[in-house]
């Protein structure tokens, strides 16, 4: 019988080596965070950390837009606020509250105390008209609707801002929402009447704005 030299038997035990299963994967034991051999181990762990560290700054960079663009929206808000306190705005208010604070002492009295909603809006809306006209005030008619249009634009541009997420609708309604609501009431039967033509659109962001209000 032939007998095996010493090369031939290395060359088979290396062979025989080779084809030996692996231990791990005899166990079903494919997790590389559970690996004996260090080496994969570490790389198991490094990938997860860095899909740790990747996720982590993926959040941080969206509070930090987030926070960015409300501090933004805060600033905007702020510039409305320097500009309704210009002199000319300022006027506006000043003619338009002593016009309709006249004409509702003329007409207070056709106002039951205990009217409804829909009784208010109705009176409001007659005061509103009246003092669009002429005889509805001792200012100049024309004087008067300078002072309307002035302030029309403002707050359409209030309403502008808050609807394009520009402005902070909190600071903003905290500010400004009671005036255009209350300015609403008595003009936007006015306002919707002279819509119409090159203006069909006239006064409506701040009516989409104090809709929001009530919602």
């Amino acid at each position: 019988m032939t007998s095996l030299g010493p090369a031939t038997a290395q060359q088979m035990n290396r062979r025989a080596s080779q084809t030996e299963p692996d231990s791990d994967l005899e166990n079903g034991d494919d997790n590389p965070f559970k690996s004996r051999d260090w080496r994969v181990w570490s790389y198991a762990w490094s990938g997860f950390a860095v899909r740790v560290l990747i996720i982590v700054g993926g959040i941080f960079s969206v509070l930090q837009y987030l926070d960015t663009r409300e501090e933004n929206r805060v600033e905007r808000t702020l510039q409305l606020i320097e500009l309704w306190e210009k002199p000319e705005f300022q006027a506006a208010q000043q003619a338009i509250g002593e016009r309709l604070d006249a004409l509702n002492a003329q007409f207070g009295e056709l106002l039951d105390k205990n009217a409804t909603a829909a009784e208010r809006a109705v009176y409001f809306d007659r005061v509103g008209v009246a003092a669009m006209q002429s005889d509805g005030g001792t200012m100049p008619v024309e004087t008067f609707r300078a002072h309307f249009d002035r302030m029309l634009y403002f707050l359409n541009r209030m309403a502008f801002c808050v609807d394009g997420g520009l402005c902070s609708k909190d600071v903003v309604d905290g500010y400004f929402g009671d005036f255009a609501s209350s300015f609403w009431a008595y003009f936007g039967g006015y306002i919707t009447e002279q819509r119409g033509g090159i203006a069909p659109n006239y006064g409506a962001p701040l009516e989409e704005y104090v809709a929001s209000l009530k919602g």
